[in-house]
This record gives C-alpha cells, sequence and structure tokens, in this order.
C-alpha cells in the first residue's frame, strides 16, 4: 500500500514555479528545488519524474494563470481602448525583475527544448487572439483605429507585450518603462 502525501503537491507546484521564474530552468538546480518545495528527493521523483517534467508543469501553471489574468483585463467593460491600456499600464506597475516566464523561456530553452517551444508558442498565440477579440471590439465601438486590421494589429501588439517583458527583466528604469507603453498605445489610434 502506498503512503500517503507528506507535503502539499499544489504548494510545492506554486513554490518550483517561482523558483524556475526566478532564476530558470538552468540555473535552478535540485537541491534548490526540494528545499523550496519542503521535500524530499524520493518524493520529488515519485511525484514529478524529474526536474524537467516539473519544469514544464510549472510552466503551465503559469500560463494558465497569466493567461486568465490577461483575458480578465481585456474582457473588461470598459471601452477595448482603456482595457489594452489598462494591461500595458498594469503590467508596468506590477511587474517586478522577474518579468514573464513564458518570455524568459522562450529565450532561455525555447531554442532548444521543443516540449518549452510548443508550450511558449501555444501561450503567445493564446494572448494574441485575445488581443485580436479586444481590437475588433474596438475598432467596432470607435475607441480603436482601423488604419490596421485586427489581426495585425493584435501581432503588433503581442510582439509589443512580450518585448515590454523583455525590458522589465533586464530591469529596465520605470520611466523609460512608461514611455515605451505611451508610444505602444498610440498604436491604437
Amino acid at each position: 500500500m502506498a503512503r500517503p502525501r507528506e507535503f502539499d503537491e499544489t504548494q510545492a507546484l506554486t513554490q518550483a514555479r517561482e523558483l524556475f521564474w526566478r532564476d530558470g530552468y538552468a540555473a535552478t538546480s535540485l537541491a534548490a528545488l526540494l528545499d523550496a518545495m519542503a521535500i524530499s528527493k524520493s518524493s520529488f521523483y515519485e511525484t514529478f519524474g524529474s526536474k524537467h517534467a516539473l519544469f514544464l508543469r510549472a510552466l503551465a501553471d503559469y500560463q494558465d494563470e497569466r493567461a486568465g489574468q490577461i483575458e480578465t483585463c481585456l474582457a473588461d467593460s470598459r471601452s477595448a481602448k482603456a482595457a489594452i491600456e489598462a494591461l500595458f499600464r498594469g503590467i508596468v506597475a506590477c511587474e517586478q525583475a522577474k518579468g514573464c516566464m513564458t518570455c524568459n523561456e522562450a529565450i532561455e530553452l525555447g531554442p532548444s527544448d521543443p516540449a518549452v517551444e510548443a508550450r511558449v508558442g501555444g501561450a503567445l498565440s493564446d494572448i494574441e487572439i485575445l488581443l485580436e477579440r479586444t481590437v475588433a471590439r474596438g475598432q467596432r465601438e470607435g475607441s480603436i483605429g482601423t488604419s490596421l486590421d485586427a489581426a495585425s494589429l493584435a501581432r503588433l501588439l503581442a510582439v509589443s507585450l512580450s518585448g515590454l517583458q523583455v525590458m522589465i527583466r533586464a530591469r529596465t528604469e520605470r520611466a523609460r518603462l512608461e514611455e515605451t507603453v505611451e508610444i505602444i498605445l498610440k498604436l491604437l489610434h
């Protein structure tokens, strides 16, 4: 008969996610994970299989949470333009030097890890779709200009969002981030 787990798997996953997000995959050692998760090596392997498998779960957990936050922000009842502005300004206001875990891993592992590449690509595509819906709504309601079609403008906003989050990870000064957001928001006219 299997022994019951002596740790909270959800809490352990959250701790691992925070460590991977802050330090990246390569710089996160198994010893650091075990310490942060407060579990034994045998429990780690029994529950999560490997560092890579745990990482993929942690990345998926982050992406699900982040997509929900972005969707909620963009679905706000205010104008579509105001919702997009709130998204960009909110990211600058609340992000710490960790940036976006998806963007971080696009750079760190995306080029060499097909599973991460697929997860990153899917997450970025999902954000682009959410932005396209919001831009289309804004164009219908008149809060966003029509000089670009919704899909093209959404793609440009998605790239801008990722770039902004890389700037955050690079510890760009706040005034420069805010100036960048002002430039990005001019795309909506």
